[in-house]
């Protein structure tokens, strides 16, 4: 192996080396916050083909069951 390709060999090496340090460290830092709906919450049925929020917060579920549920 010439000295370029041992040169760069190292480098990624090093740079590899220095992500994977990283990466864990900001995944930790990300709070996430998960609710399950089921039907006891109003859910109509399943599968849930689409969610999406609006400005003030709220959640808007389409559903199979050709309905719209809001939740707050």
């Amino acid at each position: 192996m010439d000295r370029r390709k041992l040169r760069l060999a190292v480098v990624h090496a090093a740079l590899l080396l220095v992500l994977s340090a990283l990466l864990p460290s900001a995944a930790l830092g990300q709070h996430l916050h998960i609710r399950n709906y089921t039907t006891a919450d109003g859910l109509l049925g399943s599968p849930v083909w689409d969610i999406t929020q609006d400005s003030r917060g709220f959640l808007w579920i389409a559903t199979t069951w050709v309905s719209i549920v809001s939740t707050e």
